[in-house]
This record gives structure tokens, sequence and C-alpha cells, in this order.
């Protein structure tokens, strides 16, 4: 493994694959910390270091450049900057500062530990202050390992229904958690928005209530009425109004960059003709109502540093 490549596309936010570093032992890890003379790559050496849970002298931080987290999927927002405060409300312990790319390298190895039941639940990553939101990248242990309740003999061969009893378990113990988090810091956002299907989901609490929760796998369930973060918005599982043959003819004579061109256009006349709105999901209202992570950039107000915690989980 080319280890001076690697700290290259780090330094750079080029492409790189952080399940690379699965492999890395005594002799990568000593070419790592070599790289800490270098002042281009000394940030991207701290970042493997910290995602390898390796110690690393914390003099040697850089100051802190926010930067995009294009590939988020699952993150609270709270409105503080007592952070103290927020890890406490979470279980979290053992606190490590940490840059934003550092613990967005961490984030991103952690979703690619298939191999552990742990993975992305044993390290979270929480942001410094962002434009006065606190983001936290990860969830409890006993969130993200919740277990639902089958009725005793219940018939279940290939596990589908305690699959579903799970994610409503996980869901119910997340609607909880968020007004467990406003009754102590005032407000708590849950965002959920998979880029590997359609499936997305939002928690909005306030003072120890929960006003809003909607998800797209169970719309019947949603929790108050539409929040004004969704303005202009059609839910996600509101279908379109047009004719469900609408766009045969071009699914059925183009292909590639063609169909996909004359499907968007097609969707658009379709829109204005019959006057509806683009279909919302947790990154619209996320815009709307707090920090969208992969909106992170020179504009945006930062105060402090993050750090790399610890959950429950092992790991």
């Amino acid at each position: 493994m080319d280890v001076a490549e690697l700290l290259s596309r780090i330094a750079a936010d080029g492409d790189y694959n952080p399940f690379s570093l699965k492999d890395f032992g005594p002799a990568e890890i000593a070419e790592v910390r070599a790289a800490l003379s270098s002042s281009a790559l000394r940030e991207a050496a701290l970042a493997v270091l910290a995602t390898l849970r390796e110690p690393f002298d914390p003099a040697l931080l850089p100051a802190e450049k926010p930067l995009p987290f294009s590939e988020c999927e699952f993150w609270y927002a709270l409105p503080t900057g007592d952070r103290a405060a927020a890890l406490d409300a979470f279980g979290f312990s053992s606190p490590v500062p940490v840059t934003m790319r550092m613990g967005r390298l961490a984030w991103r190895f952690e979703g690619t530990r298939w191999w552990s039941d742990h993975g992305r639940c044993s390290v979270v990553y929480v942001s410094p202050v962002l434009d006065g939101w606190t983001l936290v990248f990860g969830e409890p242990s006993v969130d993200r390992h919740a277990v639902g309740t089958l009725p005793p003999g219940e018939d279940d061969p290939y596990g589908v229904k305690q699959m579903a009893a799970d994610e409503a378990a996980r869901r119910a113990v997340r609607r909880e958690r968020c007004a467990s988090l406003s009754r102590r810091l005032g407000a708590a956002h849950l965002y959920l928005k998979s880029y590997g299907d359609s499936t997305t989901s939002w928690f909005i609490a306030e003072h120890g209530e929960l006003i809003r929760w909607y998800d797209l796998m169970v719309p019947e369930q949603q929790i108050g009425p539409p929040h004004p973060g969704e303005a202009g918005f059609r839910l996600p599982h509101e279908p379109d109004p047009w004719p469900e043959d609408s766009f045969n003819d071009i699914l059925s004579n183009h292909v590639g960059r063609e169909a996909a061109v004359r499907f968007h256009d097609r969707y658009r006349r379709l829109q204005a003709e019959y006057n509806v709105p683009d279909s919302g999901n947790a990154n619209d209202v996320a815009s709307a109502l707090s920090v969208l992570p992969r909106d992170l950039g020179p504009g945006t107000e930062v105060q402090g540093l993050g750090v790399l915690a610890r959950t429950g989980c092992p790991g």
C-alpha cells in the first residue's frame, strides 16, 4: 500500500477508500508518523492516527477548516455550544479533540467496519459549533442495538418479522432520545437520508416533546402536523398526480444518459403542468431548520474543535 499517496488524497479531499486502513500494521503506522513532519500531510496523518485510535500530540492539530460531509446519512443536530452537556446527554465518554478532516475520516472508516457488530456505534464524531449547531455523527449503543419483541410463538422462519420489529424498536428509542435531548438542550433534531435507496426520516423535538416525526417507511405513523421546515415540498410518500404510464415511451426506447435527460425534462414539464412541488427529504428539512452536513464549507461559522468520543459499544 502506498501510504504517501493515501495521505495525499486525504489531504486534498480526493477520492480514497477508508477501508484500506483496515490492513495498516506497524510499518504503515510508522510511515504515517513520519509524515507528521510534513506541513502538507500532517493533518491527513493525524486523521489516520485518530481513526485507528493511535495516540498523537494534540498540539499538532491545525486550525479548523469546515468541510462538507457529503456521504452523511444519519446525524443529530443540537442547538448548543455546550459540548460537555451534549456528550453527557448521550452518555459518550473519552473525548479526543480532532479537526473535521480527522472526524470525517474516522466516521467514514467506522462505516466500513462490516466485520464488526459495532461499526458506526463504538466511536462517534461530535462536531465543533457550526453556525450555532453541534452535529453528532453516530448514536448511543442502546439505540443502535434496540431489539423488538415478537408475540410468543410467532412463526418467523426467515427472520423478516424480527427485522421489522427491531426497526420499529429503533424508531421508538430514537423518538425518546430526541425528546430526552430536548429536555436538556432545548431542542434536538435527528435526520436520516439514505443514498442507497429512498429511505428518509426526520425527528424534531422541543422542550421535552417530539413535535414532528416523519418516516417514509411508515408514513401512516407520523407524529405532529407538517413542520414549517417542510414548506415548499411534498412528503416523500405522496404519489405523483400524473398517469403511471407518463414515462413508458422514454423507458422503453432510450437508455443511459439520453434516457436520464429525457426523464428529467419530462418530469419537470409534468410538475409545471400539474403544479406540484418537488418531493422533500431529510436533507431539505435540515437545510431549512439547522445545518446540512454536505453544505458545510468556507462560509460556515466555526467555534472550537470537534471530538471523537466513545459509546458503550466495544471496538
